[in-house]
């Protein structure tokens, strides 16, 4: 069964290139080609680009030139995973055509974005949004790492007392928002707060419908433009 599993993800990263390249056409509005703001989208553990395509194409017809970025979830570190992260963050501070970028992170995405941005500082970067992050480290990650105890990620962003996430510092002096999800039953809403946030707003949603709805996909862009969450008097 985890056999089958890994083999399943790693073909969906096989396809989600093309994916993400056939979107890039499809998406040649004027508005996207035009805008010099860019948002990088990282997906969590045991998903692939393939899911980040409903929230980036959301985006772009915000306006955003959105983009995605994978990663082999189940294997490596996150430090390593952060690395790989860090190398194509640095192709966007050196274009020419883009003067401001964001970051949309996903589950454990976050906590590789957290870790880097601990470590890393760019001048372009804009604000960052995190969809159900488990800063405080994930019960599900603790049952599933007892399943696959060779991958040191799951171990990681498990809420084990001693794991990397609960060990971790806060970024500071960048805006970060963070949305939870109602009834998210991979991470808590408590175990999604960081210390440093700017804001943070509970979306009626599972952890992987954050992907998905276009009431998460409001926050995302709210923050992004203005630094806040959209309330219910709003």
């Amino acid at each position: 069964m985890v056999l089958d599993l890994l083999n399943t993800q790693s073909k969906r990263n096989q396809l989600s290139t093309k994916f993400d390249e056939r979107e890039n056409l499809a998406s040649g509005g004027t508005r996207t080609e035009q805008s010099r703001e860019a948002v990088i989208l990282i997906h969590g553990l045991g998903s692939n680009q393939i899911l980040m395509m409903p929230l980036a194409f959301r985006l772009r017809k915000q306006g955003f030139r959105a983009n995605t970025f994978g990663y082999s979830s189940f294997f490596k570190s996150i430090q390593q995973h952060a690395e790989k992260f860090d190398r194509r963050l640095k192709q966007l501070e050196a274009s020419e055509s883009i003067d401001r970028w964001h970051i949309v992170a996903h589950s454990m995405g976050s906590i590789i974005t957290r870790h880097l941005l601990c470590h890393r500082s760019y001048d372009k970067l804009g604000r960052v949004v995190m969809l159900g992050p488990p800063n405080a480290g994930s019960a599900a990650a603790r049952r599933l790492s007892r399943l696959l105890p060779y991958s040191q990620t799951v171990r990681q962003i498990s809420d084990d007392q001693e794991s990397f996430v609960r060990g971790m510092p806060s970024p500071t002096d960048i805006e970060i928002g963070v949305v939870a999800a109602s009834y998210d039953r991979v991470v808590t809403e408590c175990s999604s707060r960081l210390q440093t946030q700017r804001d943070h707003v509970t979306v009626y949603s599972g952890h992987n419908g954050l992907l998905v709805r276009r009431s998460a996909a409001r926050q995302v862009i709210s923050f992004l433009r203005t630094g806040q969450f959209v309330r219910a008097d709003g």
